[in-house]
């Protein structure tokens, strides 16, 4: 017996032995009495202290979480499987990955066995660990992963089998549903600035979308913080991607119906390891993927834009530490360049194929801008301006679009077990993004000053959709994407040159292209009446007040506003073996003596237009006596 068990039955036994005294024997005697209240009550103390130590060493040894009256606890489990590589795991509480000391958020794992997390949590924090990182050939998964930590947590398994890929089949809402990717930020600065939109703001446009009959949402990551930059000024879960998450939470309690493609946002990186995508991944994975109305989630956005600063290899590790620990399909959403083997170097680029990020996905998300890449013949100046031409633009960009799609369909690659296939035999194939400006942001854009109207952009979306009567929907036709995601929901004031492509404006108003909805205005008559087509005035005459000198006019498919034409005198060059090798191109030049004349804008100045020429070479002011007369055909441009 303990000294510590031996005294408590002496204590016992002089409260029920013969050392015990009833008041009665001894009058007048209570302060002997009051000295025995207090060694009788000293006692129990006593009897209770070694009733807590036995069932402290009682427990010992055992993977319970005990409540302890630590201000911190440790959080760790055990490893198996894993047979060599570089797995790591991220530990997360308050929705944010815990930073390990020196090691970043990460804790790499050596090999198989126990682990803890070096950095501690506050007793009663809840906390998630996930992996960060999957080792080659091995899926690593993780259970009781999550909960409150009440006393250090021991108990978390972290099991590792060899990898293997099954295609997960879309929903059915991906047939029969209709999408639209929504932002939900409406001030000057949006994410950048922390805006975090309130809960009247989204039920607002919630119910806007669910009455034009949207019911499958694509959304898009915030810009996450890492634990050691969130500022004392910042709002309640900056570092977190809260919008996201009251979306979904809304959503689920007033549109249950409504269901969502997630997307997990990745910033340009130095390393494969970098804090901002390590929290937004690790929060997607232990929080956000877990709602029941995500059914899809894409890993990144057009990333091939700034492939200089995301490195293949570096999308692959994302896409498999993500896709390894949710349930729902996974894709990536990118350009419809990337997906078709066309993406091109320079500035944020270099070349990159899709090859090895196609077998790592369950179906392909394409972006198609026709009003962006004007590669096809917006211009149509082969057909007499007016309605005409404007129908033969906006049918000649849905045509555009399918070039651009059947360019993803063909595209090969080598599959599983070697073997070379096409994307259209392997994967499905979604339209992530697509849509119409329906007003003019881009100064530098041309197509946009003639075709960012709203009848253009409600010709386009139904092109997309279909009339009836008018166009049949390429969504869902033979040989189409079977679901396209008409981009955007409302307009974004935050995005600057690129805003302008909401299907409501900023201030929730309905454009004319959801006219014939119950979400929009009534459609006109002529439903396409004003749509806007190129027709810039040309010249029919220009004369110049020297006449001794003969020019011609080159280069000149029509009046632009400060162009600068170029006119050659017609002298015929001397033959070629009259020309030194070695000087022929300068002998050649200076037997050409070119001028340049500057026409005037043939419409009032605008800063968006007049002077922003990057395409023309700018010369200094012509004299007075060289500037053309010109007289136009047309004295403003022409809308239909």
């Amino acid at each position: 017996m303990s000294r510590t068990e031996l005294s408590a039955a002496r204590c016992f036994a002089r409260q029920s032995g013969q050392h015990a005294r009833s008041e009665s024997f001894i009058k007048g005697r209570q302060a002997v009495n009051i000295m025995r209240t207090v060694a009788a009550t000293l006692c129990s103390l006593r009897r209770i202290a070694v009733l807590g130590a036995s069932l402290t060493l009682a427990a010992c040894g055992s993977s319970q979480n005990w409540d302890d009256d630590s201000s911190f606890v440790t959080i760790g489990g055990t490893v198996s499987g894993f047979t060599g590589g570089d797995l790591s795991l991220w530990m997360l509480t308050g929705g944010r990955v815990v930073v390990q000391d020196s090691l970043g958020g990460r804790l790499a794992i050596p090999a198989n066995g126990s682990f803890t997390f070096p950095s501690q949590i506050a007793n009663g924090s809840d906390y998630s660990v996930v992996v960060a990182n999957q080792p080659a050939g091995l899926t690593c998964t993780v259970t009781n992963g999550s909960g409150m930590a009440n006393g250090n947590v021991r108990n978390i398994a972290v099991d590792c089998r060899p990898y293997s890929f099954t295609r997960r089949a879309l929903p059915a809402i991906y047939s029969t549903g209709k999408a639209v990717n929504y932002s939900p930020y409406r001030t000057p600065a949006g994410p950048a600035a922390y805006e975090i939109p309130s809960d009247t703001e989204i039920v607002q446009d919630l119910t806007l979308l669910n009455t034009a009959g949207f019911n499958l949402l694509r959304l898009f990551g915030t810009k996450a913080l890492r634990p050691d930059q969130v500022r004392p000024t910042d709002p309640p879960g900056a570092g977190t991607d809260i919008v996201a998450e009251k979306i979904l939470r809304l959503a689920l309690q007033y549109y249950p119906d409504m269901k969502f493609q997630l997307g997990v946002e990745l910033a340009g990186i130095t390393s494969c390891s970098q804090p901002t995508n390590d929290n937004n991944i690790a929060y997607a994975i232990s929080k956000l993927s877990r709602y029941p109305n995500v059914v899809t989630i894409s890993v990144g956005n057009e990333t091939s834009f700034f492939s200089k600063f995301m490195p293949l290899p570096c999308l692959e590790g994302y896409i498999r530490t993500i896709r390894s620990q949710v349930t729902q399909p996974v894709t990536t959403d990118d350009d419809w360049t990337f997906f078709a083997g066309k993406s091109s170097g320079g500035g944020d680029r270099v070349e990159v194929k899709p090859d090895t990020i196609l077998p790592l996905i369950d179906f392909v998300s394409v972006h198609l801008y026709p009003i962006s890449y004007t590669v096809w013949n917006w211009q149509q100046t082969g057909v007499a301006a007016g309605p005409d031409r404007a129908k033969a633009m906006m049918e000649t960009s849905l045509v555009a679009a399918k070039e651009w799609f059947n360019e993803v369909v063909k595209y090969k690659y080598v599959g599983a077990g070697g073997v070379t296939v096409s994307i259209g035999d392997t994967l499905p194939i979604t339209v992530g993004e697509t849509g119409w400006k329906a007003r003019q942001t881009n100064p530098a854009a041309d197509i946009e000053f003639w075709a960012a109207l709203p009848p253009n952009s409600k010709w386009y979306y139904d092109l997309l959709y279909g009339n009836p009567g008018k166009y049949p929907s390429w969504q869902g036709s033979t040989g189409g994407p079977g679901m396209i995601f008409y981009f955007q929901g409302f307009d974004e004031q935050w995005k600057g040159i690129d805003d302008g492509w909401g299907l409501w404006d900023l201030a929730r108003n309905a454009r004319y292209t959801l006219c014939g909805t119950p979400a929009g205005p009534a459609c006109k008559p002529d439903v396409y009446a004003g749509a806007g087509y190129y027709n810039p005035p040309p010249f029919s005459k220009v004369t110049f007040d020297s006449p001794t000198i003969n020019d011609v006019l080159v280069g000149f498919g029509g009046a632009e506003d400060s162009q600068v034409v170029a006119l050659r005198r017609p002298r015929p060059l001397p033959a070629p073996s009259s020309v030194p090798t070695a000087r022929r191109s300068v002998r050649y030049r200076s037997m050409r003596p070119t001028r340049a004349y500057r026409c005037a804008c043939t419409r009032p100045p605008r800063a968006s237009r007049c002077g922003s020429r990057s395409r023309t070479r700018r010369l200094p002011p012509i004299p007075e006596r060289w500037r053309p007369k010109w007289s136009p055909r047309s004295p403003m441009p022409g809308r239909r």
